[in-house]
C-alpha cells in the first residue's frame, strides 16, 4: 500500500494474509466483514481463498464484481461473480449505474436468476455462512446497521490503518457499536 511500510499489518506476504483470514473465518461464528479497497485484486483473491478454505461464501458488491470481471483476462485466479461460493450483494445505486451504462444484461448475469444474488435477509438468517468483502462507504454501513440487529459481526480492516483515524461512516459505525477491528 502506498505510503505504508511493507508488512504494516504484521504479515509478510499475501499468502500470510490469506492464512490469517482462514483462522479468523474458522474461529468466528458470525458474519465476517473484511474492509478492503475495491481495486485491491490481490486481497480479493486472498479473501476468496480464505472463504473457500473455511467453507464460507464470499459476498462481493456489484462494483467489485465488475472490477474483477474486467481484470479476469490479465489476472488469473480472481474470483468472479459466477465462481463457486461467490455471491453478489446489489444496492439500488449499483443497479442504477449498471443500467445507465447500458450494462443491465450484465447485472442480470451477476444475479444468476437470483441464484448468485444474496439478500440482506439471507445474510442475517445465516451470517456464519458468509464473508463480506466490503468497501468502506455509507452503503456498506447502512447494510451493517441492518445486520448488526440480528447478527454477530467481526470486522477485519484490511487496508491502510490511517483511514480508521479519519472521520467517515465506517469509523463512526465501529465506535457506535464498540467494535474493535482486526488488522489483517
Amino acid at each position: 500500500t502506498v505510503g505504508q511500510p511493507l508488512a504494516a499489518h504484521g504479515l509478510r506476504s499475501e499468502e500470510d494474509v490469506e492464512r490469517r483470514l482462514v483462522e479468523v473465518l474458522k474461529a468466528t461464528p458470525g458474519l465476517v466483514v473484511v474492509f478492503a479497497s475495491g481495486q485491491n485484486v490481490d486481497r480479493a483473491a486472498s479473501v476468496y481463498g480464505a472463504a473457500l478454505a473455511a467453507g464460507r461464501q464470499l459476498v462481493l458488491d456489484a462494483y467489485q464484481a465488475y472490477v474483477l470481471l474486467t481484470l479476469k483476462d490479465i489476472c488469473a485466479g480472481l474470483p468472479q461473480f459466477d465462481s463457486p461460493s461467490v455471491r453478489v450483494k446489489f444496492t439500488r445505486r449499483h443497479v442504477q449505474k449498471l443500467i445507465a451504462a447500458g450494462l443491465f444484461p450484465l447485472a442480470c448475469r451477476m444475479s444468476g436468476a437470483g441464484q448468485r444474488k444474496v439478500t440482506t435477509e439471507q445474510m442475517a438468517a445465516d451470517p456464519g455462512a458468509f464473508v463480506y468483502l466490503a468497501r468502506p462507504n455509507s452503503a456498506t454501513v447502512a447494510l451493517l446497521e441492518r445486520l448488526i440487529k440480528t447478527a454477530q459481526l467481526t470486522v477485519v480492516w484490511s487496508q491502510w490503518s490511517g483511514y480508521l483515524e479519519k472521520a467517515g461512516p465506517v469509523p463512526a459505525f465501529l465506535a457506535k457499536h464498540a467494535i474493535e477491528p482486526l488488522l489483517v
